[in-house]
Parts: structure tokens; C-alpha cells; sequence
């Protein structure tokens, strides 16, 4: 199987809030795996690919990719970080976002608690699920990709 095409701002597919994930998912988390390791990222999501289906990968700090299939987000910290975000949707840009220290998701019958970075990313990847983009958050740092 292929590397996807990322898709870029403004696809409409990126706006979408996407529709459970209620066949097979392990086509569809090859695709995103090849593709995610191709682009060098921290994490892909479904719509960026052309799917509008809740799938996700977040990269963990050891290496290993967490699979995110309908993640539901069942607790948080209060307490939160601010950090900048860059995404493979909007190429070249970054915003500060503030996210939850720590998230603890229902993946199927087992829940799963992130923290630190790999928290961060999970955040941002469900934001894809929801059609939300880090440009909603803030102003957008621009860096010269020729430099």
C-alpha cells in the first residue's frame, strides 16, 4: 500500500467531524503508518489522508506508535502547558497551544494515559477527529521553508 497524499489547509475534509470507525481499521492504519513515517510527523490523523473516519497515530516516546481508533477522552488535568505546534496539514506554520498535561482515553476496552508530549500530540490528533486546526488557537508563526 501507497503513502497517502497529505491533505492541506483548506481541504474541507479537515473541517469535518469525523464518523466512528465501525469496519476493519487495519487498512486504513497501514495507510497512516507508512504515511505518517514517510512525513516524518509526531502523529496523523484520518482526515488528513482523505478519510473522514475517527483514526489517529501518536508517535510515544519510545518510538512505537499508539493507535487511536474512536479514542474517547474520559479525563484530563486541570493543569495545562503551552507549547508551539506545527502540523503536516498547514505546512510551515506554527501556533502556541495550550493543552492538558495529561489525558486518559477510552481505545476500546482498554484506557490508556498519556502525558507530556505524546499527551499533547493525542490532543492535537482529536482535534483532527473534531475539525478543529491549531490555526483556531492563536496567531500563526510563519517560518521560511528556505531557510
Amino acid at each position: 500500500m501507497s503513502r497517502a497524499r497529505i491533505r492541506m489547509v483548506p481541504d474541507p475534509i479537515l473541517r469535518l467531524v469525523a464518523a466512528p470507525m465501525d469496519d476493519d481499521p487495519t487498512r486504513l492504519l497501514n495507510r497512516l503508518k507508512r504515511t505518517l513515517r514517510e512525513a516524518k510527523g509526531l502523529g496523523l490523523a484520518a482526515p488528513q489522508i482523505g478519510y473522514s473516519l475517527r483514526v489517529a497515530l501518536v508517535t510515544r516516546n519510545d518510538g512505537t506508535v499508539l493507535e487511536l481508533v474512536n479514542p474517547v477522552v474520559m479525563d484530563r488535568s486541570a493543569m495545562r502547558d503551552c507549547a508551539e505546534e506545527g502540523c503536516l496539514s498547514i505546512p510551515g506554520k506554527y501556533v502556541k497551544v495550550h493543552r492538558h498535561r495529561w489525558v486518559e482515553m477510552a481505545l476500546g476496552s482498554a484506557n490508556v494515559r498519556l502525558e507530556g508530549m505524546e499527551a499533547r500530540v493525542a490532543q492535537h490528533e482529536i482535534d483532527h477527529l473534531d475539525g478543529v486546526l491549531i490555526t483556531d488557537y492563536g496567531s500563526v508563526r510563519v517560518v521560511d521553508a528556505a531557510r
